[in-house]
């Protein structure tokens, strides 16, 4: 039998890719942000997808790692965004296994919106205490916004040129907070556009931080497929880059004076720039952190994650392209640890896969055209960024998902591409029919991006959403 586990990162954050779901972190801020109603929230019920079920994380899903004031703390992306794979989960990039429930208040999942800026400049967010002040901060892209109020904005880098959310996005397309230099100032990795160099910036800490100092940057290396982990990997308590480089799955490991990093090969890969679906958690149990693709996830050898090649287990977690961040976390509450994956980035579907025993089942949450939905919703197409993490505060993780604005824009053949630009928390529950997963509109004007990320931004003990997209950068309040 094939159990749960999750080897969680210490840290002040607790939100990202894997394992963990949000907890209460320091704040951020951004210039010129207005506040706006969010969307409503509605809650319907759902049909029962599954047998019983729980989990947290950040881009795709590894142990949703807690990232630190000193020590990092972002998810997404490699984890969707922000803090690495193995603590809470966080933005846009990550992937993990789901972990501890955030220790606040039970959230309505009702949210109001505020704008940072309304630029195309990233589509990658990551949260920090970037001044050292004990609050969480914002970085997207070229930008960070000290919070709580988040309306006070710092420059790191010049913007790319062309931010017209018609336009294809030169930035960042992931972010994670790290302390790479271990100076104890939280730095800036960002992941950029699929086939060009990704760098990390080196935060110049106080006072020059508070200023529109240039951060000096180093590269990391260059990175294909379109999604990313922050997760550690060897099993030493330093999280990686975890994606695809120059025919390779594997992972870059931080290193302050190399340039490149170091990167550690997993497995052969299709060299293809633009294949979508990436992941890290523990699927075996033990300790071991697993990589998980759209094709199977992936166990490292016996003797160390260094020590030679993994061996592929292959099993389907797509309907097409495949998916976004991949994460895996016991759902159904069997002890056994189970993945959610969008099933195709430029067209419809997201699923959990139970998993008996080493083999899969899939349940689907969202299909496309037609399809039962849970709680009724109508289908939306583009789920190119998925995190998880307990939104809710109910010790269970939800799922955040919905369309990406212009994953691709029209007339590149992504179904529905001008739909409306929605975007949910999908609350889990355990019943004694099994598993539902009862949606909550966050926003429907916005959509996501390539990576999200989500905790207590403003201190009231309430996990928050950040989101970085074609339209710009939002963060989403819960009430």
């Amino acid at each position: 039998m094939i159990r749960s586990g999750c080897a969680g990162y210490v840290a002040l954050f607790l939100f990202s890719v894997g394992c963990g779901t949000a907890t209460q972190p320091p704040g951020s801020n951004m210039a010129g942000g207005e506040s706006s109603s969010g969307s409503s929230s509605g809650t319907s019920n759902l049909p029962t997808s599954g047998n019983g079920g729980s989990s947290g994380g950040g881009g795709a899903s590894d142990d949703a790692a807690a990232a630190g004031s000193s020590t990092g703390g972002s998810s997404g992306g490699g984890n969707a965004s922000g803090a690495p794979d193995g603590a809470a989960p966080n933005s846009g990039g990550g992937s993990g296994d789901a972990g501890p429930a955030v220790k606040g208040k039970i959230g309505t999942l009702k949210f109001t919106r505020k704008t940072l800026h309304m630029m195309n400049f990233a589509e990658g967010i990551a949260f920090g205490d970037y001044n050292k002040d004990g609050k969480v901060d914002v970085l997207s892209g070229p930008y960070w916004w000290e919070g709580p109020a988040f309306d006070v904005k710092h420059q790191l880098f010049p913007p790319p040129p062309n931010n017209a959310y018609g336009n294809m996005t030169l930035g960042d397309w992931a972010d994670y907070a790290y302390d790479v230099d271990g100076d104890g100032w939280v730095d800036s990795i960002n992941v950029m556009r699929p086939g060009t160099p990704s760098y990390w910036y080196k935060n110049p800490g106080m006072p020059a931080v508070q200023t529109d100092v240039a951060w000096a940057k180093k590269e990391i290396g260059t990175l294909s497929w379109e999604h990313y982990a922050f997760a550690d990997m060897a099993g030493k308590g330093v999280p990686g880059v975890v994606g695809e480089s120059n025919g390779a799955f594997g992972w870059f490991d931080p290193d302050p004076a190399a340039s490149p990093w170091p990167f550690h090969k997993i497995a052969g890969a299709d060299n293809y720039t633009w294949n979508h679906g990436v992941g890290t958690g523990n699927v075996q149990g033990g300790n071991a952190r697993d990589f998980l693709n759209r094709d199977g996830w992936w166990s490292p050898p016996a003797a160390g994650p260094t020590s030679g090649p993994w061996t592929m287990h292959p099993q389907s977690f797509k309907n097409g392209v495949g998916g976004s961040q991949m994460f895996a976390f016991d759902v159904d509450g069997d002890g056994q640890t189970d993945v959610i994956s969008a099933l195709n980035a430029h067209g419809y579907g997201v699923a959990w896969f139970q998993q008996k025993n080493g083999a899969f089942t899939q349940h689907d949450i969202v299909g496309g055209p037609g399809a039962m939905n849970a709680g009724g919703i109508p289908s939306f197409s583009q789920p190119h960024a998925l995190l998880v993490a307990d939104v809710d505060g109910d010790g269970l993780q939800d799922i955040i998902t919905g369309k990406s604005f212009y994953a691709h824009p029209p007339g590149r053949g992504d179904p529905d591409a001008t739909g409306t630009p929605v975007f949910y928390v999908f609350k889990l529950i355990r019943g004694a029919q099994g598993v539902t997963w009862e949606p909550h509109v966050v926003d429907s004007e916005e959509g996501l991006g390539r990576s999200l990320t989500a905790t207590d931004l403003n201190g009231d003990g309430l996990v928050d959403i950040a989101v970085a997209c074609k339209h710009g950068v939002f963060l989403f309040f819960q009430q």
